[in-house]
């Protein structure tokens, strides 16, 4: 039996967490919040396995992820489709505003780097729980990070010159 009020008290803190990190990862908000709302449903639907999971966190970041990147995939598609008879593509809404931020200041890495940094640093997972996630070794999750940051420091250090020498305000 669901102990929902567990269930709800992960729910409330989780789901916002996790569409806005699909949202600075590129998903437009739409598709964040329906690949979300997909993935704790699924959790429902196997609460009992979840519940008992060490990282629950992860597990439904990557059955959302799954579910988003399949449903782009296949707006994709319509929207090609569309192209050939229509001169205008759906829209999409906008992410809330802090997500853009998030966006630019990850704009340099690339998307795997991107989901990463965004694991480790806004969900808090650890390399292994990060690399458990994704599907990939601690190894390879390590490298990226260090990458990663390694980019970061470098755009960092160009934007605090850029605004020393006047270049940006």
């Amino acid at each position: 039996m669901v102990e929902f009020e567990d269930f709800d008290a992960w729910y409330t803190r989780a789901r916002p967490e996790m569409v806005s990190a699909m949202c600075a990862l590129g998903t437009p908000i739409d598709v964040a919040v329906d690949a979300v709302d997909e993935a704790f449903t699924r959790a429902t639907e196997q609460w009992v396995q979840v519940e008992g999971m060490p990282n629950r966190d992860g597990w439904t970041y990557v059955v959302a992820r799954n579910f988003a990147r399949d449903t782009m995939r296949t707006e994709t598609n319509r929207r090609r489709i569309l192209r050939t008879h229509l001169s205008e593509a759906p829209v999409h809404e906008d992410p809330p505003p802090e997500v853009h931020e998030l966006r630019r200041l990850l704009e340099p890495l690339n998307d795997k780097q991107r989901e990463v940094v965004v694991l480790r640093n806004y969900f808090g997972m650890t390399e292994v729980e990060i690399a458990d996630a994704i599907g990939s070794s601690r190894g390879t999750v390590s490298s990226r990070l260090r990458g990663a940051y390694k980019i970061l420091r470098r755009s960092t250090r160009l934007v605090a010159s850029a605004i020393a020498l006047g270049v940006l305000s």
